[in-house]
């Protein structure tokens, strides 16, 4: 009684920097785009979110530039994502690209939705954390990550490099 207590809290990792740029979030699953949208928002980004994607489409076509990046699901009805991204940075050459999918790329690339070799595991999978420090990676960067694919297992560390 008496004894010193243990704080039950654990460390946290490093908070990502809060973004500013312009994402357009294609995802065809409501509440998969509503819980991305809500916790890109909650890390400073502006989110313009849509469930078809002929109605991003329209929609990037009318906005006042500048739009940062596209995080697009890979496997939708209407269009698959990777035909979006093409469409998209017709319009947006600039932009980058971020896939989500809840396929594994086997499956993806399989189906021929994506050219093997095009991607590392996209996954849907991010957390709070990965998916705004992916956001910030993804926006910051001029490396050549345009129109790929990530990991998420690679970027909160628990992955393969």
């Amino acid at each position: 009684m008496g004894g010193e207590v243990e704080s039950l809290e654990t460390p946290s990792a490093p908070r990502p920097a809060r973004g500013t740029e312009t994402i357009v979030l294609v995802e065809d699953d409501k509440a998969v785009r509503f819980l991305a949208a809500l916790l890109l928002r909650r890390q400073g980004y502006t989110v313009h979110s849509f469930g078809d994607p002929l109605r991003a489409l329209e929609a990037v076509e009318r906005m006042d530039p500048p739009v940062h990046l596209l995080v697009t699901d890979v496997v939708m009805p209407k269009m698959n994502g990777q035909a979006l991204a093409t469409r998209f940075t017709a319009l947006r050459p600039n932009a980058r690209v971020l896939y989500t999918s809840g396929y594994t790329v086997n499956v993806i690339v399989h189906h021929g939705v994506l050219k093997e070799g095009s991607s590392s595991s996209p996954s849907r999978t991010l957390s709070k954390t990965s998916r705004a420090a992916y956001a910030r990676r993804s926006t910051s960067r001029r490396s050549a990550t345009r129109g790929r694919c990530f990991d998420a297992n690679r970027l909160n560390g628990t992955g393969p490099p």
